[in-house]
């Protein structure tokens, strides 16, 4: 039995979670939807004074209700939620919450904030952990489509049936490996992408000239119509000691992709999962680390950063491994960039039990990822689409990463 996170989070503080629990079973998800059937949960708390905080709740410029109060103390871990209902529809939609009665005496304990904690829509949650500490509207944006399934081998076999399931939850879409592209490929992918090109989807890229212009982005892909809403990108220099030279490297790739008018605003994530030697490498993950500085840099020049790991490892190996990529993670969120992690089978037998582990270690870890993708790079005999209920296949994980798996705010 697969243990199912419940997208209710409760956060003790900011930038803490607690009180995430498991739940027995895999969550239903709604895939059809009647109308005014769309609900929104709005999770939040307050600091008290005087009174409890007050607020509105807009959806894509439209209020809905009136004046809400809030009771919950935030500095006691405590939280609600507030639900809405309305006919918003699939896709990202723009959240606006409205502090309304700010009141503050001069001291932390007489002051009156209002925190938006996280937002769930039709059943997916988005981290929010926003701080109103005055009167004025915030606006959020619930997510879209983040969770991603494709790779190298089988890319071919997916189709909009076979993944309906995911599709349907809103949160669906395809990942496509540079390497399953080639020319005895391209009319293959290319029917593959056309049939995806409602969802838009994801491009793994390696850094070679596959976007110069008249290359093989031009010669394959573009005729399906098909444009990546983001690149991730496995880079040319070593990760565990990414070089002055490399950082430049890669700007002048990433210029040179965004030069088409088409990705322009592209964000490209670097793939910086580190080696099994971080302890001895030592450094933290920021722009100024002596170690991991110029990595770092290439990240946030890219606008997000990719992680890509077997879920069976993740949940495994020691040494510090796991806990250095929830740095990176949480390192990504605190930066506010695309933070994306890619889960791939390995040769494990339980793959979507290996997925449901790590994703519930995020979660304790407090490094809550943008998106997640599931992927097959390691040959053929790893399963993919073909039907959402055959065990241990791509499809399998993604759909209970759609159905489950809370997501940051982000780029």
């Amino acid at each position: 039995m697969i243990s199912a996170i419940k997208p209710s989070i409760r956060l003790s503080k900011r930038n803490l979670f607690a009180g995430l629990t498991l739940l027995s079973g895999m969550t239903e998800y709604r895939s059809a939807r009647a109308a005014g059937a769309d609900t929104l949960v709005v999770n939040v708390s307050e600091d008290a004074y005087k009174g409890d905080a007050s607020f509105t709740i807009s959806v894509d410029g439209s209020q809905v209700g009136g004046a809400r109060k809030v009771t919950a103390a935030h500095a006691s871990g405590a939280s609600q939620d507030v639900t809405v209902s309305g006919s918003w529809g699939a896709g990202a939609h723009v959240v606006s919450v409205s502090f309304n009665n700010d009141l503050y005496a001069g001291r932390p304990t007489t002051d009156r904030n209002l925190y938006v904690n996280t937002l769930t829509y039709d059943g997916s949650a988005t981290v929010i952990d926003a701080a109103l500490m005055s009167n004025g509207t915030r606006n959020f944006t619930t997510a879209d489509r983040n969770i991603f399934i494709g790779g190298d081998f089988g890319f071919t076999n997916l189709t909009t049936g076979g993944v309906s399931g995911l599709l349907a939850t809103g949160r669906g879409s395809v990942y496509l490996h540079g390497t399953a592209v080639s020319a005895a490929t391209a009319a293959a992918v290319r029917a593959v992408l056309t049939a995806f090109l409602p969802y838009g989807g994801v491009f793994e890229a390696g850094q070679n000239t596959f976007f110069n212009r008249g290359d093989a982005y031009d010669s394959y892909l573009a005729a399906s119509g098909w444009v990546p809403q983001a690149i991730n990108l496995n880079l040319s220099g070593p990760v565990d000691s990414y070089s002055a030279s490399d950082l430049a490297s890669v700007k002048n790739w990433m210029d040179q992709v965004r030069s088409r008018s088409e990705l322009a605003g592209a964000t490209i994530a670097p793939v910086a999962t580190p080696g099994g030697n971080v302890a001895s490498l030592g450094g933290t993950f920021s722009a100024s680390d002596p170690v991991w500085g110029n990595l770092a840099q290439a990240c946030l020049y890219g606008g997000a950063i990719a992680i890509d790991v077997p879920a069976s490892n993740f949940i495994t190996l020691g040494a510090g491994w796991p806990e250095f990529i929830e740095s990176q993670i949480r390192w990504g969120a605190a930066n506010g960039i695309r933070t994306s992690v890619i889960f791939s089978p390995g040769n494990s037998p339980t793959f979507v039990e290996d997925v449901a582990a790590s994703v519930a270690k995020l979660v304790a870890a407090n490094a809550i990822p943008t998106d997640y993708s599931v992927e097959n790079y390691t040959g053929a005999g790893a399963k993919i689409a073909g039907s959402e209920n055959q065990s241990e296949s791509l499809n399998a994980a993604a759909l209970w990463l759609a159905k489950n798996a809370p997501v940051a705010a982000g780029k």
